[in-house]
């Protein structure tokens, strides 16, 4: 069939030397594929030459430049160029049926590892690897691999031929990625593996899941079997025959044998978060507790593993080679003649200790330290630690003089079984619990707290198993790293010790202050939580970890970088990104500038080159920032020995390949999976659900209505961008969305979401000054702006009257509280207790016939507490007190407001009213009282678990136990009717209405962006009793850690209220059930790590998630644009772009609407100010007749009562002012009250439609 369809003509065949060249032996190489060259319609057979696969070898240019088509041209001196430099081998033949009108090209790659050619295919000039890469570029996309055309026959259908390179374009995001690595499978046998997978492993109380057991035994393999493992950055490659190459996608190596590199020892547990990565990390130290690190290796130096016995006295080959080096140098102190031939001779006993300490691994000493201590060895076997001799010693240089070289220094290095674990300085207490629950007794802790120093080097490496660190005390030890003070010739001087006939030398001698400790271990291992902080190459916690002789380190976080967080948000098609104009592969090869074929003309190369392949996504600048940050993380952190070696590999050969101008390069997003795979350990959450299923999670958004006067507020708001974008004409820097204003831009953000919940200024948002003009506005607008524009302003400048001639929007907004409506309250009570003004004290309006007055909600909740010590203290009294409390809020009032002006903070923000609030708040949050308050409650919630823990059945819930007063008494109180209604915040409505429902059973998580809504949130949680803790900025470490403590194990804390910054990582808040976001989040990864505190291993309730959105505003189009933008990043998820840079959020935010007037309110609140049954008996003695009210309670002072507010008259009722008298001695019991805030689940039970209160 062949000489049928090519007739030749003149031609020979190989000479013998060629065939005997391997470069031409084309059954090494890897068969690619076909490809069909055009001919000219004249086309007339040419000399060629015959080679053995029976084809023939393609001629150069000037044999073909006749025959091929003129489009052709370029590619043919591509293929020429690149078999010339033994890139190529091609061979050819002409066509068969329908491609009778073309040369058919069989492409044979030449692999650079091709034997007997001494390694010259691997030593090429840089110029000709660059143009050969550029034409690779060109030449692999268009080969075929079908088996009829490669055997000379008719092409096949489209459906049988494939694209040898480029055809199956992998589109994944790094997030799907890292959602679809494989889990890891328990293949590692050995012992330490069996004990694991059988549930038996030593010193872990805990059992662990069977994915679990997979996860340890995963890091095991890695850390105890450090062979070699293939290449991650060379993909597998098959020919049309079937024999498989190896290609790196970046450099277009090609290999016969996949190179072998060094796996690290260690890597990245990223398991899903709420999985158990703790327990995983604590059963890794358990099984190998007793493993001692053994010395850093060195092409240079010997580092034999010695003890004080063996360096002293052991005759052993390497401590008498150690001895005489030392005594070699030293010059002061020459080596005795017979040292190295007759030591000391050491006893059984010091032979034994030396045993224990090199040998540790499954002698359990821990166990038989009593048995050591009773003959008296313990001592000796603890200072006896084991070392090695660090030199720092460097290559030779031959070119250097004898007389300049050095004898080099050696350091002491101690061994150590021990793991230094760093945690986010929040966790440190928790992970503290966590050892204590988990781990046996014999596993010895240290943690290392604030700035503690550290205990001496031998005390470090032989004491503890675990060293428990901030990631800030861990990071403040970088600067104590002058390490050429430890190599040192100086011989310890310290006296030898003798314990029980053994004679140890306890040095004590090389101690230097401005060097850390942690210098002077060869560590086994290192892990650091949260750590995602270390793909940062520039801090220094990844500095020190460089610097510190480390033999295995580990990274254990849910999150590596912002994008990888193996989160399932539903299901989705991938985001269509818009095309990039540039084209890579023309660019690379237009000119050739410099190369050895720079002839090539780009007119020619236009015609040859076609791009096969369309990517879908090209990949962005967050893309090369999660790319960078697990760079450095396996470079600088991880120090994986292929990329450590090589700082620049994982760019150039990785990061390059995927952030190409079209879109990732074939075949490179392949082997940033292999990457990954290597370095990271997590199970696919369907693996995970098989062995735990967590309690069911229900999230909704709360889509509510504003409050009638936080509508006008959100109005004016509204009504000033307008006035902004129609004056500015939307343009220039007046504009507030111009490109330069992305700070203020932020800012309208956040004052509108503060607006939301409810924001206040007191002046007035500037809508006093617009309305000054607004006749200048209307003029301008009318002469130069459309009639849109105009009727806008006119809508602005309507919202904006309305609100400002509204006295009592205008009271509210001077004060930096959210006022709750109150029923039936006296008007003298509360004319002495308000700080509005008296035009503002009674008030109705259309959803409520019952007038109602704005009372302040620290006044609400110090009038509780007032009647509830006091309840019969009358009118009168009530007035006079509420004037001293107004003067007291007064100063206090003035005195932080100079503390602000005073600090920096204040100075920074200027006349800005709202951080001047936030920071109020702040100072009224963290006063050192309440601190003291909720230190005690701490105390007494442990003192309650230790008597649970001796008398109650293990799990039995038992409430808390407080008491109220319950007297009558409290319905003679003038404020025995008075009701609490809804707030001026209807976020907080709800959430008022929520805890009232549901605190009793359920404890409540509540985040914020602001803390300041969380202060408004804490007011209003005083006012109805219900306890909470908070977890801001400005509560120190120490108090946090004790407030989560306090959270999850005393039952009269029922909120957590938390700042989305600082409390959405790590934490365990288990005993909480409910969530409520007060303001949308827009990022995923932030969301979900924050509901991820209580929705994890532990839980046992059913999670509750409710996200509070404002109806038709900015935070609804929020929330449906968010999921939109996360149904299409797929189930993998991924960053949303920022808020400000999405064209549907800020189209939203520059056109403003107004809202119309809200409807009635869904919840109203009716919560009696002074519980229940104080309200029932006051209803019942005002329903009594007339006569039966005539015939007071009489009462006698006690004897030690001098108290002047008593009132001792007969008369009760006379004048219509309420007797205040004290009871009896017999009644003093049964009146004594506790001054506590009445508990939400004892006295409140909320109604969502309001009673009508009695007059």
């Amino acid at each position: 069939m062949f000489h049928e369809t090519l007739q030749c003509c003149t031609g020979s065949p190989l000479s013998h030397s060629q065939v005997a060249d391997p470069l031409f032996n084309i059954h090494k190489f890897l068969a690619a594929g076909t490809i069909a060259i055009s001919l000219t319609p004249n086309y007339a057979p040419n000399i060629v030459v015959h080679v053995s696969d029976l084809w023939h070898i393609l001629p150069g240019l000037s044999a073909l430049s006749a025959l091929v088509h003129p489009d052709e041209i370029a590619f043919i001196r591509i293929l020429d160029f690149l078999s010339q430099h033994h890139f190529i081998r091609a061979t050819c033949r002409f066509g068969h049926g329908s491609l009778s009108s073309a040369l058919l090209v069989r492409i044979y790659l030449i692999p650079y590892d091709l034997a007997n050619v001494q390694g010259q295919l691997r030593i090429r000039e840089d110029a000709i690897l660059t143009a050969a890469r550029r034409y690779l570029r060109i030449l692999l996309p268009r080969i075929v691999q079908d088996i009829s055309e490669w055997n000379g026959g008719d092409a096949q259908s489209s459906t049988l031929r494939k694209l040898f390179y480029g055809l199956s374009q992998d589109d994944r995001t790094m997030a799907e990625i890292y959602s679809s690595l494989p889990s890891p499978v328990a293949s590692e046998v050995s012992p330490l593996a069996n004990a694991i997978l059988d549930g038996t492993t030593t010193r872990l109380r805990s059992e662990l899941h069977p994915y679990q057991r997979c996860s340890v035994i995963a890091m095991l393999g890695k850390e105890l079997s450090p062979h070699g493992v293939p290449d991650p950055l060379y993909i597998p490659i098959r020919g049309v025959d079937g024999i498989e190459f190896y290609f790196q996608p970046a450099t277009f190596e090609l290999l016969s044998e996949r190179p072998i590199v060094q796996q690290m020892r260690g890597g990245i547990l990223c398991e899903e978060l709420g999985t158990g990565k703790t327990v995983m990390v604590l059963g890794l130290v358990c099984a190998t507790v007793d493993q001692s690190s053994s010395p850093e290796e060195s092409l240079l130096d010997d580092r034999p593993v010695m003890t004080p016995i063996s360096f002293n006295s052991l005759t052993s080959p390497s401590s008498i080679a150690s001895r005489q080096r030392l005594n070699r140098v030293i010059k002061s102190r020459p080596a005795k003649s017979n040292e190295a031939e007759s030591p000391q001779i050491p006893s059984l006993r010091a032979i034994l200790l030396h045993y224990l300490r090199t040998h540790p691994d499954g002698l359990n000493v821990r166990y038989h330290h009593d048995d050591l201590e009773d003959r008296q060895l313990l001592q000796a076997y603890q200072a006896n630690v084991p070392f090695y001799l660090h030199y720092n010693e460097e290559p030779l240089d031959t070119n250097w003089s004898r007389r300049r070289r050095t004898e080099p220094k050696p350091r002491i290095m101690y061994l150590t079984t021990a793991t230094i674990i760093i945690v986010p300085v929040n966790l440190l207490y928790q992970w503290e619990m966590e050892v204590l629950k988990h781990c046996e007794d014999p596993l010895r802790l240290l943690v290392i707290r604030d700035t503690k120093p550290l205990p001496p080097a031998s005390e470090l490496a032989s004491l503890y198993d675990i060293i428990l660190m901030s990631q800030t005390r861990f990071s403040a030890e970088a600067t104590k790293d002058c390490l050429e003070k430890l190599h040192t010739w100086k011989r310890c001087n310290c006296p030898p010790v003798l314990y029980s006939q053994v004679t140890i030398t306890n040095c004590q001698c090389h101690r230097h202050d401005d060097v850390s400790p942690l210098f002077q271990v060869r560590w086994k291992r290192l892990v650091i939580d949260e750590g995602h902080v270390a793909s940062s190459s520039t801090t220094n916690l990844v500095s020190l970890s460089k610097k510190l002789s480390i033999e295995r380190k580990w990274i254990v976080t849910g999150t590596p970088t912002t994008n990888l967080m193996g989160l399932h948000f539903g299901e989705g098609s991938e985001l269509q990104y818009p095309e990039d104009v540039a084209n890579s592969a023309a660019n690379d090869v237009v000119g050739l500038p410099g190369s050895p074929r720079s002839d090539i003309s780009s007119s020619d190369l236009s015609s040859a080159e076609e791009e096969p392949f369309k990517p879908i996504r090209v990949w962005t600048s967050d893309d090369r920032q999660d790319l960078n940050k697990l760079a450095n993380m396996m470079v600088h952190f991880l120090q994986a020995p292929q990329f450590a070696s090589d700082s620049k590999l994982f760019t150039n050969l990785v990061i390059n390949s995927l952030m190409a101008p079209s879109g990732p390069l074939p075949h490179s997003i392949e082997v940033l999976t292999q990457v990954m795979n290597t370095v990271m350990i997590r199970h696919q959450i369907t693996d995970v659900e098989k062995d735990i299923l967590l309690p069911i999670l229900s999230h909704e958004t709360v889509l509510l209505d504003l409050d009638p006067y936080a509508l006008k507020t959100y109005n004016v708001m509204q009504a000033t961008i307008a006035v902004n974008a129609i004056d500015s004409e939307r343009v220039d820097q007046d504009y507030l969305f111009h490109p330069r204003n992305v700070g203020h831009l932020q800012q309208i953000i956040e004052n509108m979401s503060q607006a939301m919940f409810w924001h206040t200024d007191e002046n007035y948002f500037n809508a006093d000054e617009i309305l000054k003009d607004s006749e200048g506005y209307l003029k301008r607008t009318a002469e130069r702006a459309s009639q849109q524009d105009l009727t806008l302003l006119k809508d602005a400048l309507h919202h904006l009257k309305s609100a400002a001639s509204d006295p009592v929007w205008r009271a509210l907004l001077c004060h930096a509280n959210v006022f709750h409506r109150a029923f039936g309250i006296p008007e003298a009570i509360y004319q002495a207790w308000t700080p509005l003004p008296a035009s503002v004290s009674s008030i109705t309006d259309f959803f409520s016939s019952n007038p109602y007055s704005f009372c302040h909600p620290e006044h609400l909740f110090k009038l509780h507490q007032l009647i509830s010590k006091r309840p019969l203290l009358n009118e009168a009294g009530l007035i006079d007190i509420g004037y001293a409390v107004r003067k007291e809020e007064l100063l206090r009032y003035r005195f932080n407001m100079s503390r602000l002006q005073m600090s920096k903070a204040g100075k920074r923000q200027k006349d800005h009213l709202s951080d001047k609030t936030m920071k109020l708040k702040e100072f009224d949050l963290t006063s050192p009282g309440k601190l003291k308050h909720i230190r005690q409650e701490l105390i007494d919630a442990q003192d309650r678990v230790q008597t649970i823990s001796a008398g109650a059945t293990p799990g039995e819930h038992v409430a808390p136990h407080e008491t109220y007063t319950t007297s009558p008494l409290l319905a003679k109180s003038p404020l025995a009717q008075v009701r609490i209604g809804n707030t001026t915040s209807s976020k907080l409505n709800y959430i008022i209405n929520d805890i009232l429902l549901h605190a009793k059973t359920e404890k409540f998580l509540i985040f914020s962006r602001s803390p300041l809504t969380l202060a408004y949130i804490s007011e209003a949680l005083d006012v109805i009793r219900v306890k909470s803790l908070h977890f801001t900025s400005k509560v120190n470490l120490k108090t946090r850690e004790q407030y989560v403590t306090t959270f999850e194990t005393s039952d009269t804390y029922r909120v957590f209220l938390m700042e989305l910054k600082h409390g959405a990582r790590g934490l365990n808040l288990v005993s909480a059930s409910r969530v409520i976001f007060c303001e949308p989040v827009w990022q995923a990864d932030v969301e979900t790590q924050a509901i991820k505190r209580v929705h994890r291993i532990g839980q046992i309730r059913p999670v509750i998630v409710k996200t509070l959105a404002i109806r038709l505003t900015y935070e609804e189009t929020m929330v449906s644009r968010r999921e939109a933008l996360r149904s299409g990043l797929g189930s993998s998820g991924g960053k949303l772009p920022d808020m400000t840079d999405d064209r549907t959020m800020r189209d939203f935010l520059a056109n403003p609407t107004f809202l119309p007037d809200p409807p009635p309110p869904e919840i109203e609140l009716d919560i009696p100010l002074l519980g229940d049954e104080a309200a029932r008996e006051s209803n019942r003695l005002a329903s009594l007749p007339e006569a039966g009210a005539k015939k007071p309670l009489r009462y006698m002072l006690r004897d030690d009562d001098s108290d002047d507010d008593f009132d001792n008259s007969a008369s009760a009722h006379e004048e219509g002012t309420s007797m205040q008298m004290a009871p009896t001695h017999s009644n003093h019991t049964a009146l004594s009250v506790n001054f506590d805030r009445l508990h939400a689940s004892s006295r409140i039970s909320p109604t969502i439609k309001r009673q009508s209160s009695a007059a």
